[in-house]
């Protein structure tokens, strides 16, 4: 599917022959083999899910704090339907107990970039999460949900984490155009990126109840003559309005006022199919519309960066689809009709947790994002651009 994603990324709408992709798209399919994957039990609540954190290549163990030991869940569950067998099941850090607090901190804020796309190598196991509290690694396990296509979901990782989009999609697309993630990590270093404002952490490891918010980045202020972000910590970031309700910097979109820290792990829930925007490779801006979402990452000693940075969650194939649409995939086109196929193929969880069983179809795919935050400034709230013409007709 994803030769066709970076056909369109890159160049448009242009027309291939039919042969060639269906050949290239089955050669990538026999050598990753097909894939199974559980679907939904309900969640843990707060202080019974595991922990645990994940590595990032190349990451200076000297620029986080400590960290927690991983802990291991065992499988749940849904509706007494066997989840597959037993493994250690990836889980943010749980939260600390109270009486961790302190006094707050001043707040901070982390603008992201390093956006993690090529996930080949087993990669996309390091930016994601098991997400429905099952592991199946096994075409004999039992999953609990089945794309509508008939086959199978796509198989958990080793410690049971869920990233369709990351292990199928993305990887495929990065295989056929080596500089799309590269592209894409220009595009953020030059300002189009996503900014995290932390309010009420008491600067120690563990704390458990912080304020976060999420907002769009669309400007930018320094105390010197530079026009471009340097990511030095004297970026100010103009926010969007339209990350606030009618347009007031006091009320995010995007807001966690019960995230926590625990062992400097920042865990936040994010609003179900709240948007945010991130720049696809040619210039566009995709559309992220998730449910079930969370945001990780670690905050090293000096708080001047967040490592780490995982957002998972569940990508409803009614919300994906228009997000190719505005990157160029466009409806319609021959292109449009593979990409909407390998998508069906491709679902491999429920966009509603704890809503699969036996028999039920899978309505989304599981997500995996790596990032790294830069300490910033949240600035004050500006209009965003005026949109261009649409990317497709």
């Amino acid at each position: 599917m994803l030769l066709v994603l970076s056909v369109f990324a890159l160049g448009a709408c242009d027309v291939y022959d039919i042969a060639f992709l269906e050949a290239l798209d089955a050669q990538t399919r026999d050598g990753g083999g097909v894939d199974v994957g559980p679907e939904d039990a309900p969640d843990l609540p707060d202080g019974t899910d595991g922990g645990g954190e994940e590595d990032a290549p190349d990451m200076d163990a000297a620029d986080i704090g400590p960290v927690d030991a991983p802990e291991i869940d065992a499988p749940m569950d849904d509706a007494g339907t066997d989840a597959g067998p037993a493994c250690p099941l990836k889980h943010p850090n749980t939260r600390p107990a109270a009486g961790t607090e302190g006094p707050d901190g001043p707040e901070i804020s982390f603008a992201l970039r390093d956006v993690i796309f090529d996930q080949r190598a087993n990669r996309w196991q390091d930016v994601a999460y098991d997400i429905d509290n099952s592991c199946t690694l096994e075409l004999t396990d039992e999953f609990l949900c089945t794309p509508p296509t008939g086959g199978a979901p796509t198989l958990d990782g080793d410690m049971g984490e869920d990233n369709s989009v990351g292990r199928e999609l993305f990887s495929v697309l990065v295989g056929f155009d080596p500089t799309f993630e590269s592209e894409m990590q220009a595009l953020m270093a030059g300002g189009r990126t996503i900014v995290l404002r932390v309010n009420g952490w008491n600067g120690m490891d563990d704390d458990p109840r912080v304020d976060v918010s999420i907002g769009q980045a669309v400007g930018l202020e320094r105390p010197d003559v530079e026009t471009t972000p340097q990511w030095d910590g004297d970026d100010t970031w103009n926010i969007a309005d339209t990350s606030f309700v009618s347009g007031d910097p006091a009320r995010p979109l995007i807001r966690d006022d019960n995230a926590y820290v625990s062992g400097r792990q920042l865990v936040m829930s994010m609003p179900d199919r709240q948007r945010m925007v991130m720049p696809w490779a040619n210039g566009e801006l995709f559309t992220l519309l998730l449910t079930d979402a969370k945001w990780t990452g670690f905050i090293n000693a000096d708080a001047t960066r967040m490592e780490q940075v995982i957002l998972s969650g569940r990508y409803a194939e009614m919300d994906i689809g228009p997000a190719f649409t505005t990157v160029g995939i466009c409806p319609g086109s021959f292109e449009r009709g593979i990409v909407d196929a390998e998508i069906r193929e491709d679902l491999d969880v429920r966009s509603r947790p704890g809503s699969g069983g036996p028999g039920i179809m899978c309505d989304a795919l599981s997500v995996g994002l790596g990032f790294t935050g830069y300490a910033s400034t949240w600035g004050s709230p500006l209009p965003p651009p005026e949109p261009g013409p649409p990317a497709c007709p």
